[in-house]
């Protein structure tokens, strides 16, 4: 049975930290990996709380690792540093489920209990959204593509789906176009102008048209009882008149793309789901190991 996965949970962090003071793009790092994978009852127990959405604002998370050494403590807290973590299942084994830049890193000692507790908390995308600048200016007739181009190469980030938009794009700008100034300004204001809406999923650019989804080789995935779906999904009213019905769900931990159609089968819902957010939480130690999803009820075309 699918609940059975509870008791196989698997984690892995590895945090990357500037290895010579503030120098965030330098080559030399320090490296610390932590995982859950030991069979001695060594493990240490991390909880996480990851939200993940399709708006601009960087996505976040938030972990605790109990009981790091004195060293490990220390290099949680460099600026510059970089997180990953992959989580899932021991017979399945473990997905990515967020890359983010830190924002803070702390270590507070529990009296009560005894333990060291270290907390990370994360932005996806945090400095080319915050630090990353641009100033170019474009002739006339320049298409918007070009403009596309420029902006995912000045970001520093990975540019997803952007060479898949490159090809629909048909704007051009007959006075030309320019842009000078914080990236995420520039990028917001740009897409606009062609109708588009962006968003960083773990450190990669997402381009994507309203209520368009991204699935990677057409495949949907389908999430049912079978696979983990958790009590009854709940249908909810349009966010406004003449839009798709707004839906919510739970299911046990599994990877998932914003913007991605999932084909849902249970008795509220038989069809696909656009999904627009999502919220996983876990502990290695058990609890929570679970994905909450919202969405909208999509007909399937891309």
């Amino acid at each position: 049975m699918a609940e059975d996965r509870l008791f196989d949970r698997r984690c892995r962090i590895k945090i990357s930290a500037p290895a010579n003071g503030n120098n965030y793009n330098g080559t030399l790092r320090d490296e610390l990996e932590i995982s859950t994978d030991e069979t001695d009852g060594n493990s240490l127990r991390i909880t996480f709380k990851i939200e993940l959405k399709d708006s601009k604002e960087p996505n976040t998370s938030e972990i605790a690792i109990y009981n790091l050494n004195k060293d490990s403590r220390a290099l949680i807290q460099k600026k510059g540093s970089k997180v990953t973590l992959d989580a899932g299942y021991s017979g399945s084994g473990v997905s990515r489920l967020f890359i983010g830049d830190l924002r803070i890193g702390d270590n507070k000692y529990q009296g009560v209990s005894g333990d060291w507790v270290s907390t990370l908390k994360l932005g996806d995308g945090e400095r080319a959204w915050r630090h990353a600048r641009v100033k170019q200016s474009f002739g006339p007739k320049t298409g918007a593509g070009d403009v596309l181009r420029y902006m995912g190469n000045a970001s520093g980030l990975q540019l997803g789906n952007i060479p898949d938009v490159l090809a629909d794009l048909l704007v051009t700008y007959d006075q030309g176009y320019s842009v000078n100034g914080q990236w995420s300004t520039e990028m917001t204001k740009f897409c606009k102008s062609i109708g588009y809406n962006y968003s960083i999923q773990n450190q990669t650019l997402q381009v994507l048209l309203p209520g368009k989804s991204v699935n990677a080789n057409g495949l949907i995935p389908e999430i049912s009882v079978d696979s983990g779906l958790i009590d009854t999904p709940e249908i909810g009213t349009p966010e406004k008149k003449g839009k798709p019905f707004l839906i919510k769900f739970k299911a046990l931990l599994q990877p998932t793309q914003i913007g991605a159609l999932v084909k849902l089968k249970s008795r509220a819902h038989d069809g696909n789901v656009l999904i627009k957010k999502v919220i996983y939480s876990g502990d290695t130690m058990g609890g929570d190991w679970f994905v909450n999803y919202e969405g909208v009820i999509s007909d399937g075309r891309q």
